[in-house]
């Protein structure tokens, strides 16, 4: 089944895509009946936030980069790197952060 978007729950409101953004987001701009609709309309749907779409927009994306300056082909075949890594990562995931790896 396909995810459901914010055109789609536009659409059935009747209302435009940034009202239904305002709605979504809590913020002022649209009536309160008109964030109930939307609101209904978006769980009846099963819309949920589309973390990467939210990232773009400036909210905090919970990521740690990490550069390491070795070639590529070392960090392939060396276990330290491979073991430095994973570690890392899994602590980070515990955490609900996400490694992004340079």
């Amino acid at each position: 089944m396909k995810r459901p978007t914010i055109a789609e729950i536009a659409r059935r409101a009747g209302v435009s895509k940034v009202a239904v953004s305002y709605a979504l987001n809590g913020q002022p701009g649209v009536s309160d009946t008109t964030r109930q609709k939307v609101l209904g309309i978006a769980e009846e749907l099963g819309w949920v936030a589309n973390g990467a779409a939210r990232a773009l927009s400036g909210a905090a994306t919970r990521t740690i980069g990490m550069v390491l300056r070795r070639p590529a082909r070392i960090l392939g075949v060396e276990p330290f790197f491979m073991e430095l890594i994973s570690g890392v990562e899994a602590e980070l995931s515990a955490r609900d952060y996400a490694l992004t790896l340079q």
